[in-house]
């Protein structure tokens, strides 16, 4: 993975807040960039949490091949080392810590109406 520099930007029913910078190296690991004053320590003590990780549980719509009732979860690990690893972390952090992470790209593109 090329390194990649995103915005953390916290999610709240009201609005989404940029709270910060990270980027991620080639081996998946996470460098706090910036934070605005009152997030630093939180911030600081997150990307600490997620570098210790070697693997990541994403929770998801059971596969149809299951038999799960209607409206269970699954779990799905991923680790670093998988080439959708940017993306499912993406959906971990939002799922878990109500944090999106964005890229100055994806920033620019127009919002598709999901939160």
């Amino acid at each position: 993975m090329t390194p990649i520099e995103l915005l953390v930007i916290a999610v709240t029913a009201d609005q989404d807040t940029p709270i910060g910078k990270v980027q991620i190296n080639e081996a998946g690991l996470l460098t706090l960039l910036s934070a605005t004053p009152e997030q630093s320590d939180y911030l600081e003590g997150w990307v600490h949490r997620l570098n210790e990780r070697e693997d990541f549980t994403l929770k998801v719509v059971p596969p149809a091949s299951a038999g799960a009732p209607t409206l269970s979860t699954h779990g799905r690990r991923f680790s670093r080392s998988q080439p959708s690893f940017l993306d499912d972390l993406k959906a971990y952090v939002r799922q878990l810590y109500g944090i999106k992470l964005m890229s100055q790209a994806e920033l620019s593109q127009p919002a598709d109406g999901i939160g």
